[in-house]
């Protein structure tokens, strides 16, 4: 009914997850319920949403996580991290990205430049300045050789290779051969793709499906629809091309 659940009292807040909300308050972060009740005391100079349990924070310019309670259950440590994802968190060390678990313990040392999450199984790290995959115990899984790359989607990733992408399957082949300029991973059963300056969408075969006529293209939402942008005006599309919706 446009009331205000919680009244703007905070200096600055991020959201809910779990059933609480980091917000800071007097300078200082702390997390309230869906009440607005301050649950954890102010006493964190940053500090992100829970997620699995634990919510990253920040004292002194260095990271730790604590859990629901307050208490602290990874002690403030790295540089930088990020949230909990599938029992992971990235964390940063001497410049270096690795993982942690969720008791804290260094599932893969710091050595990556970029680090992403693990999907499917694999996460994509840049070392010496060129991409590889390893698995959740460090090992490499596909050998450093590649000049971009984001991670696995529906059985494929985009890698980029001598500045053109294309799309490897988990054992390294390239199953679409590079011919992109740019692309996105796949999203049911397509994938944005750049070519002549243009977007348009590939199935997992690499077939065109949706002709490169777009000045920026988005993954398809899950309702089947995809956000584009064509002559300067953000339009909705279908897994057809067709449009469906047109900024006036």
């Amino acid at each position: 009914n446009g009331q205000w659940a919680i009244e703007p009292v905070f200096e600055a807040a991020l959201d809910f997850n779990e059933y609480l909300a980091p917000v800071k308050k007097e300078g200082k972060w702390c997390f309230i319920n869906q009440r607005g009740l301050v649950l954890i005391q102010p006493a964190w100079e940053m500090a992100f949403p829970f997620t699995e349990g634990l919510a990253a924070v920040r004292k002194d310019d260095k990271w730790g996580f604590i859990d629901s309670r307050g208490n602290l259950i990874i002690p403030i440590q790295f540089e930088e991290v990020t949230p909990f994802r599938s029992g992971y968190a990235k964390i940063k060390q001497a410049g270096k990205w690795g993982f942690i678990d969720r008791a804290g313990k260094i599932a893969v040392s710091p050595q990556f430049d970029i680090l992403s999450y693990f999907y499917e199984g694999l996460a994509s790290g840049l070392k010496e300045a060129q991409f590889s995959f390893i698995n959740r115990t460090g090992t490499q899984f596909i050998p450093y050789k590649y000049d971009w790359t984001v991670f696995f989607s529906e059985g494929l990733a985009p890698v980029k290779k001598d500045f053109l992408v294309g799309f490897i399957d988990n054992s390294g082949e390239f199953i679409i051969s590079p011919q992109f300029e740019d692309a996105c991973p796949f999203y049911q059963g397509l994938a944005a793709v750049k070519q002549a300056g243009k977007w348009g969408f590939i199935n997992n075969s690499g077939i065109i499906v949706i002709a490169p006529q777009y000045d920026s293209a988005d993954y398809f939402f899950q309702e089947g629809l995809a956000l584009v942008k064509k002559n300067n005006k953000w339009i909705y599309i279908d897994r057809m091309g067709n449009l469906i919706w047109q900024e006036q």
